[in-house]
């Protein structure tokens, strides 16, 4: 019984040792033995709620100008989504047709040089009209392909 007891006590003195020594722990650390709690992970597309799109009213469109080294005017609009949430989004591609009321489907995605700038709109569904002539990038805007019609060269003989 006494030997135990002895064998548990220098295997706490030890156990103290290395924990001050090679983890760095302090006293109190040490004396209070607490386990730290797993932090949540922070999802940094909120208003999406864990979906991959969210339907938004459009209620703001504007223009904004870029970071430092860009110099540009990118379309944006603000919506209210079906949850309640108020977003800024990017409008994608040359000319749009948004205006106040449309009813915009959006996802993730972030403009780097816009700040605050988190969510796209999703062209060719709901009231966002696709790009008209677009020929690269075509997957993007959800444009069938074009077939393109060659015409005959007139020569002179």
């Amino acid at each position: 019984m006494v030997l135990k007891w002895i064998t548990n006590f220098l295997l706490d003195i030890v156990l103290d040792y290395y924990l001050i020594f090679s983890l760095r722990m302090t006293f109190s650390q040490i004396f209070t033995r607490h386990e730290r709690s797993k932090r949540k992970r922070k999802h940094l597309k909120s208003a999406l709620d864990e979906c991959p799109q969210k339907l938004g009213c459009v209620f703001k469109v504007e223009i904004r100008s870029p970071k430092k080294p860009h110099s540009a005017r990118r379309k944006t609009m603000r919506l209210r989504l079906s949850n309640k949430k108020r977003v800024f989004c990017y409008i994608p591609g040359i000319g749009h047709s948004i205006q106040k009321f449309n009813y915009v489907l959006m996802r993730g995605g972030r403009r780097r040089d816009i700040p605050g700038m988190k969510y796209t709109g999703i062209r060719g569904l709901e009231s966002f009209s696709i790009p008209i002539n677009r020929r690269t990038a075509r997957s993007k805007y959800g444009i069938q392909k074009v077939e393109l019609i060659h015409r005959p060269t007139i020569t002179s003989s």
